[in-house]
């Protein structure tokens, strides 16, 4: 499913362009806080939902090269189970 590996996910994650991509999100994360959290500003209930939802698709933005490191590591793990299994299987 994936074409790139664990390590090509740790590397990306420990590289200055997610950071500087992280701190990006943090940003608009902190604009949407300061939206929602502006007495002032007179929001409909649309326009509320709207950014709290803006809100946690940044923060799952912010989590997905992690995720997705996590689902290869799990593949890989699965696929050296089922490895074992054939060859145990075989040497019977």
């Amino acid at each position: 499913m994936y074409v790139s590996n664990a390590q090509n996910f740790k590397d990306f994650t420990e590289s200055k362009i997610w950071e500087d991509i992280f701190n990006e999100l943090d940003s608009w994360l902190k604009d949407i806080h300061e939206s929602l959290e502006d007495p002032s500003d007179e929001l409909s209930d649309r326009q509320h939902a709207k950014l709290r939802g803006n809100a946690e698709a940044v923060r799952r933005f912010k989590l997905l090269p992690f995720v997705v490191q996590e689902n290869i590591e799990e593949d890989a793990r699965q696929e050296d189970i089922t490895k074992e299994i054939n060859e145990t299987e075989e040497g019977e």
